[in-house]
């Protein structure tokens, strides 16, 4: 497990890294993400590291989460394997993206701008290029599989994408201020609780 933190801890570093140097380079902040494809479903890829924009929302939203091409222009860069700039899926009135697939299919790079913010494709492809940073993603990527081996998913504690799955229902029910005074708290408690449990029966 020590080996896997390593190795985690030097993508997570190469990841904040980049971002810094695109910001460096006066070309945007960037938020980066690093997307490794799912052994759990071979169409699906997952964000193992991040950095920059709005880490909490990436968090909750993206950080480990599998996504499919309809779900994610990440995705859609691993399934078709070419890089390409386009909104983002998920936002897609706040960033673009940019899509670069890394050498020997080991994952894809994404990097997210503000609309306003994002520079020349080939601009960004030229820096990357620079830095060599494709390449050091790439093997920092092939020494985290090679600690987890199959069990990349189960290992990396990858769950499915985000999705609503709750609902929030309020009910005002006239006069229940006069039936709580009239027959008391509990009683009231107990009339809106079975009201509401009826309401939601299907």
């Amino acid at each position: 497990m020590a080996n896997l933190t390593i190795a985690l801890n030097a993508l997570e570093r190469m990841t904040q890294g980049l971002a810094a140097q695109f910001v460096a380079a006066q070309m945007g902040q960037p938020a980066v993400a690093i997307y490794a494809p799912s052994l759990q479903d071979a169409d699906a890829v997952f964000a193992i590291s991040h950095a920059g924009g709005n880490e909490r929302r990436a968090d909750q939203y993206i950080y480990r989460r599998r996504f499919h091409a309809e779900e994610s222009v990440a995705a859609q860069s691993w399934t078709e394997q070419r890089d390409f700039c386009m909104p983002s899926r998920m936002f897609p009135n706040q960033h673009m993206c940019a899509q670069i697939i890394l050498p020997k299919r080991a994952g894809v790079m994404q990097l997210a701008f503000e609309h306003a913010d994002m520079p020349d494709f080939k601009d960004i492809k030229k820096l990357l290029l620079d830095m060599q940073v494709t390449e050091k993603a790439a093997m920092a990527l092939r020494n985290i599989f090679q600690v987890v081996g199959d069990q990349r998913d189960q290992k990396l504690c990858v769950k499915d994408a985000y999705a609503p799955n709750k609902i929030v229902l309020y009910c005002d029910i006239n006069g229940f201020s006069k039936l709580s005074e009239q027959y008391g708290y509990y009683r009231a408690q107990d009339f809106a609780t079975a009201f509401c449990q009826d309401f939601v029966r299907p």
